[in-house]
């Protein structure tokens, strides 16, 4: 499997050198189909990352991992206004799944096939875009698995980076030169009628989870786009055993203000809040939901002869839970993207809950944006401090990033990172002697 991959990936990047950004064909109709594709392949190394070493008492938890992607796809139109996609995904890593081969020939010849675990193929996207619904114009409906991302991925994110996410449902849009409107629905989880597997011993009980809402933006000519949303998460129903929060439902409001950079922009901006209103269980027994989160960004351009420089300081807060309440303050961050805009840094050991990230950065874009340095540091802390044996601490220390992008040509791209996150005082008080947590990762990404 690995030589065959191996191979591939070589095909594949020699290919892409020479070849247009993305293949066409035209049927006999003459409409026009793309096929489009994406292979990732990144070496991922770690170092304490739970900021206890070995010889403070923790475990060795050193180690490297090679996680790859490869995605293929083709879309196009069906009619004049019909277009659909499919697009299959395999996330892995590499010798992920033992084939017996690599015990070389020693290895037991009757797990030839049977135990033989090639990573399977799942469909990522496949839906079918309707424009032009009722005659309207820009109006549009697509159905089945989607990605959906929104704004800075602060709530709904395809989590690109890792192994992608997308949604099983419809969404409706209504894109105008000066608005735009969407409301969707999706099924995130479907157990209807008798489940032996989930202990379901009723005819149609119902062990669903949806995800549905609306958001609008509205698009000013200098000053960005301006939007607000509210999102419902009914969790799943009823009584099955593995349910944590039966009956469950949050409502997520928000707003946001957003100018993102621009290559003749001087400034950025962008701010963002939402709140929860909701409940975990049936009543008069529920827990009442109430987190919030906030995040905002300013930066500051240069853009002197073919590069660019930009300064930017940035704050995120997502609540905690109040241990002495009874209600739940903490923040559920829905579908976001974590990782998006150096989100907390790219150590990637943070959730957008019970977090407060000040932070600082510089960009350079050099040679027309085909070498790009980032420099990130971040100041991190619990939204709710916690007791420790030598008080009350929330400090979780310092954590830094430099990242290196080179754009080989429109197809591919190689990208360096070095990150490390110094303990603060609440990993000293719980661990003891706490150590710096460290990430390094090289990473290939080819699009066609």
């Amino acid at each position: 499997m690995r030589k065959r991959l191996v191979l591939l990936l070589l095909a594949i990047a020699a290919l892409a050198v020479a070849v247009p950004a993305r293949a066409q064909m035209e049927d006999a109709s003459g409409k026009k189909w793309t096929i489009h594709g994406d292979v990732r392949v990144r070496a991922d190394y770690f170092e304490n990352y739970d900021f206890a070493d070995v010889d403070n008492g923790g475990i060795d938890d050193n180690a490297g991992i090679w996680p790859y992607t490869v995605r293929v796809g083709i879309n196009g139109d069906i009619t004049d206004n019909v277009k659909a996609m499919v697009d299959f995904r395999v996330d892995s890593t590499f010798g992920s799944a033992p084939t017996f081969n690599e015990f070389g020939s020693g290895s037991p010849t009757f797990f030839s096939s049977a135990f033989s675990s090639e990573d399977n193929i799942n469909l990522y996207q496949g839906w079918i875009q309707l424009d032009h619904l009722f005659g309207w114009d820009s109006f549009s409906a697509r159905i089945g698995r989607q990605e959906h991302t929104y704004g800075t991925e602060l709530l709904l994110g395809d989590n690109d980076f890792y192994t992608g996410q997308s949604f099983d449902g419809v969404r409706l849009m209504w894109i105008k030169d000066r608005w735009e409107l969407n409301a969707f629905y999706y099924k995130l989880v479907e157990n209807n009628f008798n489940n032996p597997n989930l202990f379901l011993g009723f005819d149609g009980e119902s062990q669903d989870t949806n995800l549905f809402g609306a958001t609008f933006d509205w698009k000013m000519d200098k000053f960005g786009t301006v939007g607000a949303y509210i999102i419902r998460y009914q969790g799943l129903d009823d009584t099955s055993p593995f349910v944590v929060f039966p009956s469950s439902g949050i409502d997520t409001f928000g707003a946001r203000w957003e100018r993102p950079p621009t290559d003749d922009g001087m400034f950025d901006w962008n701010i963002e809040y939402a709140t929860h209103d909701g409940d975990f269980g049936n009543d008069p027994t529920s827990t009442s939901v109430s987190g919030d989160v906030i995040e905002g960004w300013f930066g500051f351009s240069i853009h002197p002869g073919s590069s660019h420089h930009r300064f930017n300081v940035g704050y995120l807060n997502a609540s905690g839970d109040d241990a002495g309440t009874a209600d739940f303050e903490g923040f559920f961050p829905l579908f976001n993207d974590a990782h998006a805009h150096n989100r907390m840094g790219n150590l990637d050991n943070t959730i957008v809950s019970d977090i407060e990230d000040i932070s600082v950065a510089y960009t350079g874009r050099f040679r027309d944006n085909k070498h790009t340095i980032m420099v990130a540091v971040h100041e991190l802390s619990l939204d709710e401090p916690v007791v420790t044996g030598t008080g009350t601490e929330d400090d979780l220390g310092i954590a830094w990033d430099i990242n290196y992008m080179y754009a080989m040509n429109s197809n591919l791209g190689f990208e360096f990172n070095v990150s490390q996150g110094q303990p603060g005082d609440l990993q000293d008080a719980v661990i003891g002697s706490a150590d710096t947590a460290s990430r390094y990762y090289a990473q290939v990404h080819l699009r066609w």
